[in-house]
């Protein structure tokens, strides 16, 4: 960040906390106060006239680079928030579309190009909708005398973007700006060959202006989106009890649009856009507190609007720079169908429940065993799970998927009837369960699929901790590590057919899909949460979420770091056996580096 934008952002903040100080703050923030929660939808508002804009920007690049308009949605959004909520003059957000773009496999020249000229008809656009809002106000004030200033102000634009397009298309304004800039970078040139990559995007914005209807329908969607701008300013007045025209609502975004693009320098319009709106709120009868109010609200929409989309760039930019798994498939793929297949069928094991040879334990370890508060609800959880899994079969189409899944639901069973012949050999008393039948197949197997991978992170520290313990016999320990492995083919199988199923969907039901999944997640959160806040209090039910507590329920004197740091290990190895192409459950473990972080070594 440059000297003059930091000595203009302060002068600007000076500026707007000087105006509002001036017109009354208690004024001002009663204003946005009767308006209530309803202001809160021009955040959500501000989707549309993004959207056209991305809709325009989306016809500028070449129809093989083109990411779906969600895709470049997101990277719209993010473009607007650093150049509004971050100190870099208004074009830092295009250097990070142009990144973007090229995380996405674009070439970084027709990347570019694409923006560069975008910014050329953003201009344009811009021009047109200014002199357009200079006509409503025109019409709303009855002044004519500010057609003098309109024509003035056309006459020197005009030739200005003229002169800037006769720039963009000669190829020595790039060979000169390559050569400054390799001088400038000096030996760091000898890696990027500036002076070729300039010549490459002047050639990449030449094709661009041979294409006069992209060109037209880029500026069309751009105008309807300032448009459709004009309506939130409308709304908000309306909303603090100031309403006015739709021709005074167009001056007045007008207005903010040509101040935040021509006082480029100045972070966020600092003062500037206050000071503009207060000027043409006077002309058009509007109190100076109700134009403050205004201004404010549209920050408080760019705040709340843009700091989702910047930690989504951050979330990006750290995925970007996580070192890839070799060889990572696309979920959905036919190698991905494929291998998740043959993974899951190829690693299934054979071993038959009644036949188990139990351990003879003397008094002392039954009765530990059987003083474990836990029995029930293992042996209904694995009921439920069981009768669920094989249910879910039939959701698959694929008949290699499907059988892959009912292989999951044998395996299930065969839990359940191992913790059956386990509980009968040593006389632990549990009733037999209900069988289950699912009201909503998909909801139910989610359900047990994303509680298995929360539940199976802790279960393979904690069954580390049992085996080291050595508070239980040996053989009994070693006779579940089959089970306890299972639990990762399983939760490794599920978190990829996750993905596959997503894929294999119509594109129209993926959302909800999306929401789905995550709504689970979130109550197999709530329950977790509810869990830890319940540890050592008499819940009446001392069973519920076990892996959370049974380091307690053990008697096993480990800290919770101590655990953290197992069960994180323990998870790398057993899911580290199979195939590394495969994705990885990665809520849950980084959810525990980030308390294994927090949390003190002394723990």
């Amino acid at each position: 960040m440059s000297v003059t934008v930091r000595i203009a952002g302060c002068i600007g903040l000076l500026v707007l906390i000087g105006l509002v100080l001036h017109e009354g703050a208690a004024t001002i923030l009663q204003l946005l106060a009767s308006a209530g929660w309803i202001l809160l939808l021009i955040v959500p508002f501000h989707a549309i006239p993004l959207y056209l804009d991305t809709l325009g920007w989306r016809c500028l690049l070449e129809e093989k680079d083109r990411p779906s308009s969600g895709v470049l949605f997101v990277i719209a959004a993010i473009r607007e928030s650093v150049n509004r909520l971050l100190p870099v003059a208004n074009i830092g957000g295009e250097l990070v579309g142009v990144r973007l773009l090229a995380l996405r496999g674009i070439e970084t020249t027709r990347a570019a190009a694409s923006i560069i000229v975008e910014l050329f008809l953003t201009l344009v656009s811009l021009c047109l909708f200014v002199a357009f809002g200079v006509l409503c106000l025109i019409h709303v004030t009855n002044q004519p005398r500010l057609v003098h200033d309109v024509t003035l102000w056309l006459a020197i634009t005009v030739p200005l973007l003229v002169l800037l397009v006769v720039l963009l298309r000669n190829p020595s304004t790039f060979a000169l700006l390559g050569q400054a800039t390799q001088r400038l970078i000096g030996r760091f040139a000898r890696r990027f060959d500036i002076i070729a990559w300039s010549m490459s995007l002047n050639e990449a914005m030449r094709s661009l202006f041979q294409t006069p209807l992209r060109l037209c329908a880029a500026v069309l969607y751009q105008i309807a989106g300032l448009l459709i701008g004009a309506l939130e300013t409308w709304l908000v007045l309306r909303w603090v009890d100031q309403p006015v025209s739709m021709a005074a609502s167009i001056a007045l975004e007008a207005t903010t649009q040509a101040v935040r693009h021509f006082i480029f320098f100045v972070p966020a319009g600092l003062g500037a856009q206050e000071a503009a709106l207060m000027g043409v709120a006077a002309l058009l009868g509007i109190p100076q507190e109700a134009a403050l109010a205004l201004s404010l609200a549209k920050r408080m929409r760019e705040v709340l609007f843009g700091l989702p989309a910047l930690l989504g760039w951050q979330w990006i930019e750290a995925r970007a720079l996580t070192p890839k798994r070799s060889g990572r498939l696309q979920s959905g793929s036919a190698e991905h169908r494929q291998l998740l297949a043959q993974f899951f069928v190829e690693s299934h094991l054979i071993y038959v429940p009644e036949q188990t040879a139990w351990p003879a334990l003397d008094e002392v370890a039954r009765a530990r065993l059987v003083g474990l508060p836990f029995w029930q609800e293992a042996v209904s959880t694995e009921n439920v799970t069981s009768c669920t899994v094989a249910a879910a079969a039939a959701l698959e189409p694929d008949a290699d998927i499907r059988a892959a899944i009912a292989l999951q639901g044998i395996e299930e069973r065969r839990h359940a009837q191992l913790l059956a012949c386990l509980t009968a050999h040593y006389g632990i008393p549990v009733s037999s369960p209900v069988p289950h039948c699912s009201q909503d197949i998909e909801h139910d197997f989610l359900f047990c699929g994303f509680g298995e991978c929360f539940d199976s992170f802790f279960a393979f520290g904690l069954f580390e901790l049992a085996r080291n313990s050595k508070m239980f016999d040996p053989r009994l320990v070693e006779l579940f590590e089959p089970v306890v492995q299972e639990e990762a083919r399983h939760i490794l199988f599920f978190v990829n057919w996750v993905q596959y199923r997503r894929t294999q969907l119509p594109w129209w039901r993926r959302p909800a899909f999306r929401l789905r999944c995550g709504w689970i997640i979130l109550k197999q959160i709530a329950s977790r949460i509810g869990t830890a806040r319940n540890l050592g209090k008499d819940t009446g039910n001392e069973s519920e979420n076990f892996t959370l507590s049974a380091h307690q329920d053990l008697s096993l004197d480990v800290s919770v770091r101590r655990l953290i740091e197992l069960c994180l290990a323990e998870n790398d190895r057993r899911l580290g056996r199979y195939d590394a192409r495969l994705a990885r459950p990665r809520l849950v473990p980084t959810v525990a580096r980030l308390l294994h972080r927090l949390l003190p070594a002394s723990d």
